[in-house]
């Protein structure tokens, strides 16, 4: 039953993130090219661990956020670039232990207007409110929703330079905004010369 639960999960978190993504490139996007680029300073990767949670390639495939990835690259019409992807695990639902999960998609954009970007993604999203974006700046908002009957969790971010997505079905919104600001100084990096 445990298991079963588990799979519904994924498979939920698997479906938001098809549509995240898919409002990312297509709403969040849209303020960009309206102000000119600025050199970028900062680098998005995705590391093997971060806060305790670990990559996990197996959970990268089965979720499909690399060519998820790759979408939200072309739907950005040229001005998203960089865009990594990766899935993290801490726990495991097989041991019994609660197990936590979420999904990372971001990278860099150019010309980026984080207000514009935020008051796109609070319209497509009406139960989204401002989160604390972290010691990096910018500004972040995060929402819980539902896909396929299953709640999930999303948080996003938006500097001059870079965005990035947070997804999770085992986290609530709370949870979720606390973890972005712990995990992102290891995701986005400063631009080495």
């Amino acid at each position: 039953m445990a298991r079963f639960r588990w799979s519904a999960k994924l498979t939920a978190l698997a479906a938001f993130c098809l549509l995240a993504v898919g409002a990312a490139a297509g709403l969040y996007f849209g303020n960009v090219g309206h102000i000119r680029a600025r050199d970028q300073s900062h680098q998005v990767v995705v590391p093997s661990a971060l806060d305790g949670f670990s990559r996990s390639p197996s959970l990268e495939q089965q979720l499909g956020v690399i060519a998820e990835a790759q979408s939200a690259g072309q739907a950005g019409r040229g001005q998203a670039s960089h865009v990594v992807s990766a899935a993290y695990q801490r726990g495991s639902s097989v041991a019994g232990s609660p197990a936590q999960l979420f999904t990372f998609i971001g990278g860099n954009l150019a010309g980026a207007r984080p207000s514009a970007s935020v008051a796109n993604f609070e319209q497509a999203y009406p139960g989204a409110k401002a989160a604390e974006p972290g010691p990096l700046g910018g500004q972040a908002a995060c929402t819980p929703a539902r896909q396929s009957a299953q709640g999930v969790s999303m948080c996003v971010w938006f500097d001059n330079d870079t965005f990035g997505t947070l997804v999770s079905p085992t986290m609530t919104s709370a949870e979720l905004a606390a973890l972005l600001v712990k995990v992102r100084p290891g995701i986005e990096q400063p631009l080495t010369r």
